[in-house]
């Protein structure tokens, strides 16, 4: 099956994703997730310290913690051709996707990709 066309030359499909994707950043999703992971950082940070450290949730924070960052490892690896393609420096492409994951890859791509249009 073909996908139709649109009259900028793209499939219409890519074309709608890629305007469903600028509606998302422009609506506050992205920063919307970022919010929620960093603030799921610094509870998981916080049960190392008193005085979350001795209530009951901080076996579990410090097991999200290890999560987080094992997961977020994983992704600045697999995500580095990527974050590589930013103008940004890349030590700190690299530090925002350990930080916020798949959420700040995402703003990435966008921005990639608006620049291969405009060019």
């Amino acid at each position: 099956m073909r996908l139709p066309v649109s009259a900028e030359g793209y499939h219409a499909d890519s074309h709608r994703e890629r305007m469903e994707n600028r509606r998302m950043a422009e609506n506050g999703i992205y920063p919307i997730g970022k919010a929620v992971i960093g603030a799921t950082w610094l509870l998981a940070t916080a049960c190392f310290f008193p005085p979350l450290d001795a209530h009951e949730l901080a076996g579990f924070g410090r097991m999200l913690f290890g999560a987080l960052a094992a997961v977020h490892t994983v992704e600045c690896i697999a995500f580095l051709g990527v974050l590589k393609k930013s103008p940004r420096p890349l030590p700190g492409e690299i530090w925002q996707t350990f930080l916020f994951g798949i959420v700040h890859v995402s703003i990435v791509r966008q921005e990639i990709a608006q620049q291969s249009e405009t060019n």
